[in-house]
């Protein structure tokens, strides 16, 4: 795994649209959603996939509410046919009434640059000059978590060992830095990835926002303090990142089973009975999309074709 930045969180509000349209916008109309009676900020039902929510049902508000976790995130690479780049122009586009309101842009450490318990150190020590106010620090069976900044402010830095956090520490160092914005931070954020790199855009945030410091007892200013040279490898290292990819899971074939049988198992197998399998097959063959992603190229490359079918 090397390391990257990708989009980590992604909540917005859209008026006068109703959730199928919102899941066909999304390009997410193949994979089988789940109707859930759950009330939040008002919106008494969602659609829910994978960590993904579309909430919708709020007598207060014609339209739905999106909101994407780490997880769905993930979810929305894998499944959905458009880009990140593309959503974010439709969010913004000013024919569509959307609200962006939150977005959390992760830098992934693999490599060993990111030492946590030095950070949660200097934090503690307040060795860091920055334009947030607050800061924590925690430590639990987990690993470490610091937080620079309020929840509920428009920008918030979090880092943590991720590891920890999915109980993966035999495979190795994996710290997460993370930038969470709100609102106007967010918006103007995805603005300037018309222009400028992810990765130009990460360090942009962070030399603006946040900087590591040596102390200098003889100094009263820490902002004259010089900066940690592990902080300056880190900001260069992000900006290096010019495309943002998304999270490097390996697509293989339990990947598709998985989705076949438990996203769309019980549908195939309804057309299967109704039609029977060679004219299931046939019409499966005349209506499937005529592009085959590159993932499905590959694993029948890998694989090859072991059978006739029908």
């Amino acid at each position: 795994m090397n390391n990257k930045i990708l989009f980590d969180w992604l909540s917005f509000t859209m008026k006068n649209i109703i959730p199928e349209n919102m899941i066909e916008l999304l390009k997410l109309d193949d994979i089988d959603w789940t109707v859930v009676e759950r009330n939040a900020h008002g919106f008494k039902r969602k659609y829910y996939f994978d960590g993904i929510n579309i909430h919708f049902d709020n007598p207060a508000f014609e339209g739905v509410w999106v909101e994407m976790s780490g997880q769905g995130c993930r979810a929305y690479d894998e499944f959905s046919s458009l880009d990140w780049l593309d959503l974010f122009e439709i969010i913004l586009c000013k024919e569509i009434s959307c609200n962006l309101t939150r977005l959390d842009v992760a830098y992934d450490d693999t490599d060993g640059i990111l030492n946590l318990d030095k950070i949660y150190d200097d934090v503690y020590h307040q060795n860091y000059v920055s334009r947030c106010n607050s800061w924590e620090v925690h430590a639990s069976n987990k690993g470490k978590t610091v937080y620079i900044g309020s929840m509920k402010s428009d920008l918030m830095f979090r880092v943590y060992d991720k590891a920890s956090e999915r109980n993966r520490t035999d495979e190795g160092h994996w710290i997460r830095f993370e930038i969470q914005l709100r609102d106007a931070r967010a918006v103007d954020f995805v603005r300037k990835l018309a222009e400028n790199s992810i990765g130009e855009l990460f360090n942009g945030v962070l030399n603006n926002y946040l900087r590591f410091v040596v102390p200098n007892p003889k100094d009263s200013n820490n902002r004259r303090w010089k900066t940690q040279k592990w902080w300056t490898r880190f900001t260069e290292d992000a900006a290096k990142i010019s495309l943002w990819t998304p999270c490097d899971t390996e697509y293989n074939l339990m990947k598709v089973e998985k989705h076949v049988y438990k996203q769309c198992g019980n549908g195939i197998h309804t057309l299967m009975q109704i039609k029977g399998n060679e004219q299931f097959y046939k019409d499966l063959i005349k209506n499937k999309p005529a592009i085959v992603s590159e993932k499905y190229q590959s694993l029948l490359a890998e694989y090859g074709k072991r059978a006739d079918v029908p």
